[in-house]
C-alpha cells in the first residue's frame, strides 16, 4: 500500500522530471532544482505558511520558468491529443525518446527565436 506522503512524493517527482524533459540536458538539473523550490513553496502555501521569505527575484524566475514550460508544451503536442506526459516520462530515460522530444523544440526555436524580455 502506498502512503499518503509517498504519493505525494510520486506526484512532485513526476512534476520535476516531466518539466525537465522539455529543456535541454545541459539545463535539465537547474530546472529539476527550481521546480522542487517551487513545488515545495507551493506546499508550504496550501497548508497555511506565508511565503514572506519568497524573494521577488525568485517569484520572477518561477514565472519566466512557468512561461517557459507552458510554450515548450504547446510546441509538443499533437493536435490530436493531450497526452505528453507519457512521452516526457520516456524522455527521462531513453535517448531516442529525449531526442523526439528536443528535435522539435529546436527547430520550432531556430525558426522562432525566443525574444528579449524588455521589461523590467
Amino acid at each position: 500500500m502506498v502512503s499518503p506522503g509517498d504519493k505525494h512524493e510520486g506526484i512532485s517527482e513526476r512534476i520535476r522530471t516531466r518539466t525537465a524533459a522539455l529543456f535541454p540536458s545541459s539545463v535539465r538539473e537547474g530546472v529539476e532544482s527550481r521546480v522542487q523550490k517551487a513545488y515545495s513553496a507551493r506546499s508550504k502555501y496550501v497548508h497555511g505558511d506565508l511565503l514572506a521569505d519568497q524573494k521577488q527575484a525568485e517569484l520572477r524566475e518561477l514565472r519566466l520558468l512557468v512561461r517557459q514550460v507552458v510554450l515548450r508544451w504547446l510546441i509538443l503536442t499533437p493536435y490530436d491529443t493531450q497526452d505528453l506526459a507519457p512521452r516526457l516520462d520516456a524522455a527521462a530515460d531513453c535517448t531516442s525518446c529525449a531526442r523526439a522530444i528536443n528535435e522539435p523544440l529546436r527547430a520550432f526555436f531556430q525558426a522562432s527565436p525566443p525574444q528579449e524580455d524588455v521589461r523590467a
